[in-house]
């Protein structure tokens, strides 16, 4: 019946009837109920009007035999029998209805007497409640060997006073209970169950003093709650084989026991499951709240809970099988002993959270977001693989440990073991220790958002801890990847064969101490920001691990290690291309240093001294901060004990206000106490400060390996300079500030010009009509200094004027006065021939030089075309720098100039007139101070004094049309009455010599072109005496008489 159908008792018929096993008692009218009714009327037909009264229904012992059925009314049966039932179906077809609301039956005897019995083929029908109560030795409330009992109500069954039996046992057949049941016993079992026990309603069971509140072997079901209290017992459930299944929640405790374990659950197969929640509680030594050795056991609610108190006793202790708590114990491999914890709390306030064993196959812990795992007096979670499979623990919740480790892994030499603490995830342990593993080879992976408090000991074996994202080890005291599980012991690194350990910092930003990672050979940040505090000892591995990977300190995909102290790094270190190093006071590394990437000094003044070799891979860099100054000045520094080699390039960082100086044997900034390739080490960005530029030289006369700052010339090792020794090398700015004065100087002078160039030939012109004049004038000049500095300047200006008087005088002469406004522009490329000494480039930038110039003239000349010039000229002045490494600066200023200019006709040869001239130019420039990315530029003022005397030729023509054309050539010598001013540029007062002579030819024109319209034209070129100086003008105008 159990298969398709189960009995329940019908209040109309009064009578016990079979449904489908969907079907509910007690059911109320309905479609559904009259289909029963139906189905009774056809099976119970001809049997109910043939009932007769049981025999002996008078409270006392009855039995009904094979093929007897009977009806009993009474309410209370009390008897005193011993190996047997003061109720018993005993046959095939032997029936008992027992038809009171409430039936009571009491067996008092001391001996093995039951209550209720059914054999095979007896059916007992309790149409309301059933209360059983024995007292005797091995007795049981109610005791089947086969058939079946139906309780429509509740069921009361009690077992005091003797000890052993039970309450209740199933040996045989199917019990089945609607209502709710009690079950209490004072020595004996609760339920034992080998065949088929179903109860509708909640369950209680309380047993004492005895080994188990249910034992089961068989088919249990309970469809609403069970609830277990023993006292004195083995377990709550014992569940040998078969299934036990629990609608709603489980609870057992389990009280003191001072002779058996009292444990929770303790399963050796089949399977046990709970739809709700389990909660489990025990109080006794060696107590586990859940002992499972096979099969499945599972709680699928959101909130469980394993509580146990005593000493040894485990939340969870599982040698086998499957402990599923909030979840299903589907999916898990063969072979697997697994604890899925995905709810609740496992709390052992004097054992392991949870052990698991196996010693054979795989071990899988699973610790879920929600879930708190405690073992209070050892491990939080303690797994021993005694065979060859793997041993897998992944928690997302919290796992605390208590004299024991917060997880603890111990297994076979070799085989594997992974630890996975996910988002979420809380390890520690009162004693400190947050995992420890033993023999395997151990991965311990922690991913963004867990965390891990105290010490992490990985044992024998080739072991991995990986480090990720956001994963807090603030609270870790030690991460330890060595061969021994005390702390205190450290491995010998860098041997041939050993483990391999290696420790990953994978996208992470972490700060550690570095003396809390021991005994690891790889230490390797991927993609991470690691910052040493409290101290920064690191120990690592030399050479290559036994899988051919590199051991020691590695950076790379972009990571950064800051150490805010000095260095102690032992073992070698590798830096790849995007990584970078970065340290505030120094400190050492001993083994060989691999630098593809960035070393970076935080701090003035600092060694980092390499004892092993130094070997830059191509595009390394070094950035070093140091006071630029003479060779005593304060820097960083490089410091290998062995060799270097590849090639590395150091970035110096200037101190601010480091004022520059010159050097004898430079600023050591590399020292190498063995040998040092050519070409270890190059500047990665030019080194400049006040006026000087230093390079990197290898060599010197303290030690020829050693690489130095230098801001002089060496003229003495190969006598290559052209001027005293040990001559300064002056950054690219310098040149282009000392030279800009004097290519300033010739625009001014252009601005100015002669007569014959600004306006023209005069004689020719109207006496009384006043002149408009448009001048523009270009001009080219290349100038080298007697030292060092030179330029290449064209100017390009423009300039209108309009005459103020122009009058005729009594003696034949005339006079005339103009304003005039002039604008120049002028473009200079600068050069220091010095710098290719250096193996620097001699262009050190160029200037754009923009001039408004605010003027006049007074001019008079007599009637044989002699002439006085007088002009004067007012001007700003604006420079734009840019030298050939990119700095930019301003300079502004002013200027004042006069120019005073003769000249007469004296002879003539045929129609050509001789005029010799003279003019003397005065131009006087206010220079504001200013500064560019390097240093200040003092501002001063430069007084010119120009000189020109020599004699122009001409000739005037008359045209067919009466108009005149003037031709004319020039020779000139122009001399410099003085020197530019010096320069000071930081501290140091800097100048350059040009050449102050040079002579000058050209030749110029004048002709007539529309009525009182005239275009004049002058070409000149200049050549210096010295040879240094020449260049070219050409200036063309067109003048207009009102």
């Amino acid at each position: 019946m159990n298969k398709v159908y189960r009995s329940i008792y019908s209040k109309s018929l009064l009578a016990w009837i079979a449904v489908s096993e969907l079907t509910k008692g007690h059911a109320k009218s309905s479609a559904h109920g009259a289909s029963i009714a139906t189905l009774a009327i056809v099976l119970l037909a001809g049997a109910r009007g043939a009932q007769a009264a049981c025999p002996a229904d008078t409270g006392g012992i009855f039995q009904v035999s094979t093929g007897e059925t009977c009806a009993a009314a009474t309410t209370s049966y009390s008897a005193a029998i011993s190996s047997n039932s003061i109720l018993r179906a005993g046959g095939a077809g032997s029936t008992v209805n027992l038809t009171a609301s409430g039936v009571t039956i009491t067996n008092t005897s001391s001996g093995n007497g039951w209550g209720v019995t059914t054999d095979a083929g007896g059916t007992i029908n309790a149409a309301g409640n059933l209360t059983v109560a024995t007292n005797g030795f091995n007795g049981r409330g109610i005791y089947m060997t086969g058939g079946n009992i139906n309780v429509a109500g509740n069921l009361i069954a009690n077992h005091l006073v003797r000890s052993q039996g039970a309450g209740v046992q199933v040996a045989g057949g199917v019990l089945d209970v609607q209502g709710t049941t009690t079950i209490t016993t004072a020595a004996a079992d609760g339920l034992r169950n080998s065949d088929s026990a179903h109860f509708g309603s909640n369950v209680v069971i309380n047993a004492s003093n005895y080994t188990q509140g249910v034992l089961n072997t068989g088919t249990s079901s309970f469809g609403s709650n069970l609830t277990i209290t023993t006292t004195n017992m083995n377990a709550g459930i014992n569940m040998i084989s078969g299934t036990l299944s629990v609608a709603r929640d489980l609870s057992i405790t389990a009280n003191n026991a001072s002779v058996y374990t009292g444990m929770g659950v303790t399963q050796t197969s089949g399977a046990l499951s709970v739809s709700g929640n389990v909660s489990i509680s025990t109080a006794t030594s060696n107590g586990y709240g859940i002992n499972i050795a096979g099969g499945s056991f599972e709680a699928q609610g959101g909130g469980n809970s394993i509580s146990t108190q005593g000493a040894g006793a485990d939340g969870i202790h599982a040698t086998g099988g499957v402990v599923a708590l909030g979840t299903t114990a589907a999916g898990v491999p063969l072979n697997t002993t697994a604890v899925l914890l995905e709810s609740g709390n496992v709390t052992a306030t004097g054992g392991n959270g949870v052990y698991i064993l196996t010693t054979s196959g795989d071990l899988l812990v699973r610790v879920g977001a929600a879930v708190t795992v405690n073992g209070g007096n050892t491990n939080g979670i303690y797994a021993t693989n005694n065979g060859a499979g793997t041993t897998t623990i992944n928690s997302a919740g919290t796992i605390t440990g208590g004299s024991g480790a917060g997880i603890s892994t111990t297994e076979n030499a070799g085989t594997a073991v992974a630890i996975n603490l996910n988002n979420g995830a809380n390890v520690s342990a009162t004693s400190g220790l947050a995992i420890k593993d033993t023999n395997g080879n151990a991965t311990v992976t922690m991913d963004s958002g867990s965390k891990l408090s105290g010490q992490v000991l990985l044992g024998n074996g080739n072991d991995n801890m990986i480090v990720k994202g956001t994963a807090d080890i603030s609270g870790a005291t030690l991460l330890d990847g060595g061969n021994s599980t005390d702390g205190t012991v450290t491995d010998i690194l860098g041997t041939a064969g050993a483990a391999t350990n290696k420790l990953t910092f994978q996208g992470a930003t972490q700060g550690v101490a570095g003396s809390m990672l021991k005994n690891w050979q790889t230490v390797t940040l991927d993609g991470s920001n690691v910052t040493f505090t409290g101290d920064a000892t690191l120990v690592t591995g030399a050479g290559s691990n036994s899988d051919g990977s590199l051991q020691g300190l590695v950076l790379k995909n972009a990571s950064t290690l800051t150490s805010p102290m000095a260095l102690a790094v032992t073992g070698d270190v590798a830096i790849d291309a995007s990584s970078t190093l970065s340290h505030a006071l120094g400190g050492s590394i001993t083994g060989n240093l691999s630098n593809a990437g960035l070393i970076y000094w935080q701090n003035l003044g600092q060694t980092l001294t390499v004892n092993g070799n130094y070997t830059g891979v191509a595009g390394s860099k070094l950035s070093l901060e140091t006071y630029l100054g003479g060779d005593s000045s304060t820097t960083d520094k490089l410091h290998v004990t062995g060799n270097t080699s590849g090639s590395t390039a150091i970035t110096v960082r200037p101190v601010a206000g480091s004022p520059g100086a010159q050097t004898v044997n430079g600023i050591n900034i590399v020292q190498v106490d063995g040998t040092s390739a050519a070409g270890s080490f190059t500047l990665a960005a030019p080194v400049q400060a006040g006026a000087y530029q230093y390079v990197l030289k290898q060599g010197s006369a303290v030690d020829a390996n050693d690489w130095y700052l230098n801001s002089t010339y060496n003229c003495a090792l190969n006598n290559s300079c052209p001027v005293t020794p040990d001559t300064p090398i002056y950054r690219p700015g310098v040149a282009n500030y000392v030279a800009g004065q004097t290519a300033n100087a010739e625009q001014g002078f252009h601005q100015l010009s002669t007569l014959h160039q600004r306006i023209g030939e005069q004689k020719s012109v109207n006496a009384d009509g006043r002149q408009t004049w448009l001048r523009a004038y270009h001009t080219t000049q290349n100038n080298d200094g007697e030292t060092q500095f030179g330029y290449k300047q064209r100017i390009t200006g423009f300039q209108i004027g309009q005459e103020i008087l122009a009058r005729g005088l009594g003696d034949g002469g005339t006079e005339r006065a103009a304003l005039s406004i002039d604008y120049a522009n002028s473009y200079a490329r600068f050069t220091d021939r010095m710098r290719t000494l250096a193996n620097l480039s001699t262009d050190t930038g160029h200037m754009d030089a923009q001039s408004v110039a605010l003027g006049g003239y007074y001019t008079r000349m007599d009637k044989d075309g002699g002439y006085v010039d007088l002009v004067g000229q007012v001007s700003s002045l604006r420079n734009v720098f840019q030298d050939n490494y990119g700095g930019r600066a301003t300079q502004t200023g002013w200027r004042a100039a006069l120019s005073g200019e003769v000249g007469r006709p004296v002879a003539q040869i045929g129609d050509w007139k001789i005029e010799p001239q003279a003019q003397l130019i005065y131009q006087y420039t206010n220079y504001q101070g200013f500064s560019d990315s390097i240093s200040s530029i003092s501002g001063y003022s430069a007084d010119t004094f120009r000189s020109r005397v020599g004699v122009r030729i001409f000739d005037n023509v008359k045209t067919a049309a009466k108009k005149e054309i003037v031709y004319y050539g020039v020779a000139n010598i122009v001399h410099d009455l003085n020197k530019p001013s010096a320069v000071t540029v930081g501290t140091t007062s800097v100048s350059e010599r040009f050449d102050q002579t040079y002579g000058e030819l050209g030749f110029g024109a004048q002709g007539w072109v529309a009525k009182s319209t005239y275009l004049y034209a002058d070409a000149r070129y200049q050549k210096s005496f010295g040879g240094n100086m020449h260049g070219s003008q050409f200036h063309l105008g067109l003048k207009i008489e009102f």
